[in-house]
């Protein structure tokens, strides 16, 4: 199997996803998760780690263009800064799965009688 420029961008891409999923599965106890459900939530993972850098910068995130672009160039730099962001924000959602935090709320306004 070739592993193509295009499969390494995604991959760096998806990195800041990768490392806030870890960080919340290693920290919690829970059931096997599927691979399709891993790559979601890695997925949108990254996506809130990418919203949250751009909120703190202000600075454009991501040119879509760059990605498919095999020309375009990927700032490794941001990558990287985003996935300083994913650390914090995995020990956060481990929190909140541990303590059942999303539970707590949707029963604090009657939504659930879950745990």
């Amino acid at each position: 199997m070739e592993i193509t420029e295009f499969t390494l961008k995604l991959l760096f891409l998806f990195l800041p996803g990768i490392v806030a999923f870890i960080i919340a599965e290693q920290l919690t106890t829970h059931e096997e998760i599927k691979l399709y459900n891993k790559i979601l939530y890695s997925f949108i993972l990254g996506v809130v780690c990418y919203f949250l850098y751009y909120l703190l910068t202000q600075k454009e995130v991501l040119n879509i263009c760059n990605v498919s672009d095999n020309n375009g160039i990927i700032n490794y730099q941001e990558i990287f800064y985003v996935s300083l962001i994913a650390i914090p924000l995995g020990f956060i959602l481990s929190g909140f799965l541990n303590y059942k935090i999303l539970h707590r709320f949707a029963r604090a306004i009657r939504l659930t009688n879950k745990y």
